[in-house]
Order: structure tokens, then C-alpha cells, then sequence
């Protein structure tokens, strides 16, 4: 499977779903805010994507935006480490 197929694969999974561990919901935008992680998932086994998610502009602008970076099982969907990398 190509990168350009798990990563429209796993949008497909997640596109509707709120990241985030502080209460502030993030989600992705598009499938170019996916890439490669050589992690595997404790559950499955299968391969891990490091996803980018951010706060909608609301957020920003009322200042408690965040942007994460978290680890999603291409395979189960599971979430596995976060890394918050933007807030304000």
C-alpha cells in the first residue's frame, strides 16, 4: 500500500473524530496532515500514522488554540502517544 492509500485509509477513519487530551477538540483537515510513524500499535500490531490536528480558528482567536501531534493505528484506529506542539 502506498503512502498516498494509507493515508487516505486512515482519514477516512478518523475525519469525524475529536483528538485532544485537554478538553479542546482537534481535528484533522486532510489527508496531507498524515505521515509515516515506524511505531507499531501495542494492540494490533499494525502500523502506526502520526496524525497533526489543530483547533478550529474559533479556538485560535479566543486564545486556547492547540495543535497535537498523535499516533493512530492504521489498523484499529487506536490512539497511542500525543505530543502537543502549539497552544496559545
Amino acid at each position: 500500500m502506498t503512502l498516498g492509500e494509507k493515508r487516505k485509509v486512515l482519514f477516512e477513519k478518523i475525519k469525524d473524530r475529536a483528538f485532544g487530551r485537554d478538553g479542546i477538540p482537534c481535528h484533522v483537515r486532510d489527508e496531507r496532515d498524515i505521515n509515516l510513524s515506524y511505531a507499531r500499535c501495542p494492540k494490533c500490531g499494525q502500523e502506526m500514522m502520526d496524525v497533526y490536528v489543530s483547533s478550529s480558528a474559533e479556538y485560535w482567536q479566543n486564545l486556547c488554540g492547540r495543535e497535537w501531534r498523535v499516533q493512530v493505528c492504521l489498523g484499529c484506529g487506536e490512539e497511542g502517544e500525543a505530543q502537543l506542539l502549539r497552544m496559545n
